[in-house]
């Protein structure tokens, strides 16, 4: 990781845009990390057409990359090639690998745990595990968790968004492919 620009600065972050003549900025990261703040931001400031991932989403079907309407999206792209745009949203390189788009910026998002937990530089605990080792390790510290809270709990299997986006860090490390890394 240390080849990887971080910054925890979001002024600095600002700043890079600022510098750069970017026409497609990707941002990707974990649910909640901040995205769509960041992309609202980059509109804001610098009048980028915000483009959410979750707008051509069908909800509630358990899962996130098969349930995508990557023709709307595509269309969505296309519609403003001649505009700034920033478009944001979860599993960033895959979308970006179907709708055949190459951005001129790469951000990824993360929490201070998450990077760092599949960082072998930092020897962090995923990055020493196979797939099913990661898995099974989340499901059995979610469990033992779940036992202390709850008398009686439903037993925890990862699966839908939250086993594609361990699958997508474990397969494609997408921070190591970012222009910046933006720790919050």
């Amino acid at each position: 990781m240390s080849n990887i620009q971080i910054t925890r600065e979001m002024e600095h972050l600002m700043d890079l845009v600022s510098s750069g003549n970017y026409s497609v900025i990707a941002i990707d990261g974990n649910d909640g990390v901040g995205k769509s703040t960041l992309a609202d931001a980059l509109s804001k400031k610098f009048g980028y057409k915000h483009i959410n991932l979750d707008n051509f989403l069908s909800k509630k079907k358990g899962g996130y990359l098969k349930y995508l309407n990557f023709k709307n999206i595509e269309a969505e792209v296309r519609k403003r090639s001649n505009k700034k745009i920033v478009i944001e949203g979860v599993l960033m390189k895959k979308v970006l690998e179907e709708i055949n788009v190459d951005p001129d910026m790469f951000i990824y998002i993360s929490d201070n745990v998450w990077i760092y937990q599949w960082s072998e530089e930092y020897d962090g605990e995923y990055s020493k595990m196979t797939f099913e080792e990661i898995i099974k390790d989340v499901e059995d510290k979610t469990n033992r968790i779940s036992r202390i809270v709850d008398s009686n709990p439903k037993i925890y299997k990862l699966n839908g968004l939250q086993f594609e986006l361990y699958e997508y860090a474990f397969k494609c490390k997408p921070w190591e492919s970012a222009d910046l890394v933006y720790v919050r």
